[in-house]
Formats: C-alpha cells, structure tokens, sequence
C-alpha cells in the first residue's frame, strides 16, 4: 500500500526503485532513482534520455494513411493545385499552418492560401466560411490541421465539390465516433492507430509528415520546421516523453542557433535571450502566451506573420510590439474574469474562496461579460486553485461557449461524452481540456450531470506527488545534484525536474527573500512558483528558526551555484 505524506500543497508520496538498480558509480544515486522513475533503465536509454539524436524518431510511415496523405500532397504540388490549409488560432494550429506555408515556400509553390479562424466569429475547426472560400476558388486540396476530426458535415460539402481532403489531427477520437470523410485521415488517436506516440500536438504530426516528403521526393533542401514543432507541443501541454521530448530538445537547440527573425523580436519584447535559451519553461511562459495573445483576442495572422517573416524589418517590429501590447491587455481581462469567476462561486457556496467549505465535485460558473478568448485561461486557473474540474461559459444569446480543464485523475473527454452529450450541442478536445457549446437554458442541467459524472472520480481530489529520493544537506555542496537536474530539461508532463525530500534546513526570510540554512555553513536561495508563492509564505511565516522538511528541486542559478526551487513544505515526517 502506497503511503502518502502531507505537504502544505500537495501528498506526497517516496519513490520506490528495486534493490540493486545501478547505471554506474559516475552518476548521484538520488539522480538515478529519478532517472529510474522517468523509465531510464540501461546507459544506453540515458544516452538517449541526455543527448538527442533524430535518427530514434519513430517510423512517421505506422500512422493510418500518413502515405496516402503524402501522396495527395505531392500529387497537388505536381500539379499546381491551388492548396487551402485550414488551422487553429491557438499556437498549435498556428504554428501548423506555418509549417506548411512555409515548406510549400521552400518548395516554389506560392498558390496555397492558410486560413486560421476568427474565434469570435467562426470558432473551433473547419468553418462554413473555410469551405465556401475554398470551393470558391477553385482548390485542388483541403488540408485541415489540428482541427478536422469533428467536422463531418463540412468534409462532405468539400467531397461534393470535388476537393480532395487531407486531415491532420490529435484530438480524441471514441471507439464508436464515425471518422471524418476525408481522403487521408491522419491522427493517432484514431481507434485502429498503431503508433507509439498518442499524444503528440498538431505541430509535430505536421512537421513528421513534411520531413517524411522531404525524405522520399529530396526536397525541398533548404527548409527547417522542428522549432515550430517543439513550440506547438510545449504550448498544447503533450506528455514530454519519447518523440515529443526529443523534438523538443532538437527544436529549443534550433531556436538556440537559427531563431526566426519574427521570434526574436517577440522574445526581446518578454526579456527573453533565445541564443541561451535551455529551459522548456522559458518557451512556456514567456513565448506561448504572446504568440496566443492575437488568437485570443483579435486574429491570430499576427502571429502567423511572425513565424513566416524572413527578415527583421520595421514592420515586423510593429507587430512584435503590437504582440506585446496585446499580450498585456489579455492577462488583465484574464485576472478581471478570474476575480468575477472566484466571487460568483463564492456567492453558489460560501466559504470556499477561503478554504472553509470542501469544493464540490466539479466547478461551473458563466459569465456574459467575459471575453471567449480567456475563459480556457481561467479554467485552467480555477483547477490550479481547487484542484476540480471546471467549466467556464460565456455568452449573450442563447448559445453559450465554454471552455472546460480538468486535473489529471479526472478524464474530462470521457465525463463530457458519457454524462452530458444531452446537453452539449459541440464538443471536442482531450482528457484534460476541452471546448464546447450548450444552450443556455440547459445550464442548470449540465451543471448536474458534469458533477455527477466527475463525482464518480473522486469527491476529495487533493493533488498527489512523488518525491524521487531522499537526500542530505551535504549532497547539495558540490553543485553536482543541481546540475545533473538541468540535464533532465526539457522538463514538462510525464518528465518533471527531479523532486527531492531535504530535512533539517531551517527558514530565514530576509528582504522579501527566501533562504533556508543547514548548521552555519549553508546558506540557499530558494523560490517558488508564482501560484504558490502566498500559500507556501502563510504557512513559512510561522517557521522561522524552525527545521522544516522540504521537496526541492536544486537548479543552477545564472552565476552556476545552487538555488532550491520549493515545491512543498511537509507536514508529517517520513522516515523509512
């Protein structure tokens, strides 16, 4: 039976690693029972785990249809076929329709047009704007990436018209979803997929796929897309192991030595030096958001223009700037509509913004006032904060749009599909977000059944962690447990930074600093998430001068010694 510990955030739980599991006397122990949870068994599967190499990419030729995709492709290019390529205004979608606008470039193909939705005006997939345009001017192939799957009305409109049809997707597909009518359906979440990777973002299928053309007709030769790629599955949250994980250190070490111009400038707008960039949260919290920013508000072609510009010019310093500014004035949307969100489900049951009241099973709160373009940022906010599903709607008329995130114990594409179907007129996504459409007088009901059927998962949801090992002041002095740490980057879903228990250290806060010190010869720097900041200081103001134990991570710090990132203060005292 698993034993958990309590922290002032999380349970925790000890690492279990079997007696005698060795990778060699040149690496900490504490690192290789981290390196052993993270599926790191042999020296050869952390010589891959520590240095990229393309040549482990899985065989692109396992997906359904990904040949025949290949061959549509080739054969419109063969013959000057006019290409429609419909995407999606977040990053994933947008950083797909560049991949291809910028191939077919490289390639000389110039009669391609990329159509990315209004959000506001079209909203997710293929629109019946999308398709009128493109049987209006005449286009020899359809290609709809991140998007396509649900769309089935509209993919027979364009097969009456004649318009070959290509589908590059990753969102759920359920075992009884009738498949979309396309000539080439190619998704790894397809019931009969036989790919080793089921979870890779929009981005990355679509630069395999590219590099797969390049593979079998040689060209084009001088085109690069995995930093695009890398991009998109750091923006859509995908599980960083095995192929994504790969692509994403070949495409930060890509942005490292050949940045795009248009990503430069956006960069230098958020501080952010892409020449030294080697942490995967640097992309995360700094890039994503404003690349986001112009789908979430106006239209993402701003960013598109970005990622396909060739050169730094004043006009693309205008629309970085723009970027900027947009970017700015959606994070105060987001806190104004997070604040609404807090105070309405404050007013549905009292108590639970101060911790009084346990949540209920799953959150649902609607707002006319609010902007479509950040309630998936709230959602995700309200998860962060309750640690329970939630639904965010907003909307005038009778239709409204929702956006919907779940923790990890929840599967919210399961709970929408099986427990609400009467209700949701739309709906698409994953197990942990979601969006999708109800008409307003079926709130009330909705409500009922989306907690129902998340109550079935849990009425007490806490958020549960494992600490990889159990370490000494001593082991940190020498840096070594620090830097070892950096190597596991890029860090993300299924791979985090190591996480380790460090006892007897006792708090001294100094200048708004945090430092915690073992004995008189220690002394470290230590910092929290923003999220858990306030959290961790209630509890820690009480501490000080008391020996605490801590789950840690050990990072460098910019002049190369040891700070601790503070993931949890423990409340009961392990001791196996």
């Amino acid at each position: 039976m698993t034993t958990f510990y309590r922290g002032v955030l999380s349970q925790w739980e000890i690492a279990q690693v079997p007696a005698g599991f060795s990778l060699g006397t040149d690496i900490p122990d504490s690192i290789q029972r981290a390196l052993y949870r993270r599926q790191v068994y042999t020296r050869e599967a952390l010589e891959q785990f520590l240095h990229p190499n393309a040549d482990h990419l899985p065989d692109i030729h396992l997906l359904h249809e990904v040949d025949k995709a290949l061959e549509l492709l080739h054969a419109a290019i063969e013959r000057g076929d006019f290409i429609y390529v419909v995407g999606d205004y977040d990053v994933d979608g947008t950083t797909s329709a560049a991949l291809i606008g910028s191939f077919l470039q490289a390639l000389g193909h110039q009669n391609f047009f990329l159509h990315l939705p209004d959000r506001f005006k079209e909203g997710y997939g293929v629109s019946d704007l999308a398709v009128d345009n493109a049987i209006a001017k005449g286009a020899g192939l359809f290609i709809a990436v991140d998007c396509g799957t649900k769309d089935i009305l509209r993919l027979r409109r364009l097969k009456a018209a004649g318009i070959r049809t290509i589908v590059i997707d990753h969102h759920v597909v359920g075992e009884t979803d009738e498949l979309p009518p396309a000539d080439a359906f190619v998704n790894p979440q397809r019931p009969d997929s036989k790919y080793p990777n089921p979870y890779p973002s929009a981005g990355a299928l679509t630069y395999r796929l590219l590099q797969a053309y390049r593979g079998i007709y040689g060209k084009p030769e001088e085109w690069e897309g995995i930093d695009l790629a890398a991009i998109s599955i750091l923006a859509d949250i995908m599980p960083l192991v095995g192929e994504n994980r790969l692509i994403v250190q070949l495409g930060l070490k890509h942005l490292q030595l050949a940045p795009r111009p248009g990503l430069s400038a956006l960069a230098e707008k958020a501080g952010l030096s892409l020449s030294s960039i080697t942490r995967s949260r640097s992309v995360v919290f700094q890039l994503v958001p404003r690349l986001n920013a112009p789908g979430r508000l106006k239209s993402p072609r701003y960013s598109l223009y970005l990622l396909l510009a060739r050169q730094r010019d004043k006009q693309l310093e205008k629309v970085a700037t723009y970027i900027e500014n947009l970017n700015a004035y959606r994070q105060k949307l987001q806190e104004m509509a997070f604040q609404e969100a807090l105070m309405l489900l404050e007013r549905e049951y009292s108590g639970l913004v101060g911790g009084a009241v346990v949540p209920p099973p799953a959150l649902v709160v609607a707002s006319p006032d609010w902007n479509k373009g950040v309630i998936g940022l709230v959602a995700a906010k309200l998860v962060e904060r309750f640690y329970r599903p939630a639904v965010v709607f907003t909307g005038r008329g009778d239709i409204l749009v929702g956006s919907a995130r779940s923790p990890a114990e929840v599967p919210l594409y399961h709970v929408l599909s099986s427990c609400c179907k009467p209700f949701v007129i739309r709906f698409g996504g994953h197990d942990k977000a979601a969006g999708l459409s109800i008409r307003r007088q079926d709130l009330g009901a909705f409500t009922r059944a989306f907690q129902a059927g998340c109550a079935a998962y849990g009425e007490n949801l806490v958020p549960k962690g494992v600490i990889d090992a159990i370490i000494t002041p001593d082991e940190l002095k020498k840096d070594q447990l620090a830097q070892w740490s950096e190597r596991f980057e890029p860090i993300g879903p299924h791979n985090e930074a190591p996480r380790f228990l460090l006892k007897g250290l006792t708090f001294y806060p100094e200048n708004g600093r945090w430092y915690f010190a073992h004995g008189s010869a220690a002394l470290y720097d230590a910092w929290a998430e923003d999220t858990n900041t306030e959290r961790l200081w209630q509890f820690l103001r009480h501490c000080v001068g008391q020996s605490l134990s801590l789950v840690v991570t050990p990072r460098l710090s910019a002049k190369g010694s040891t700070i601790l990132r503070l993931r949890d203060v423990l409340l009961d005292d392990p001791n196996p």
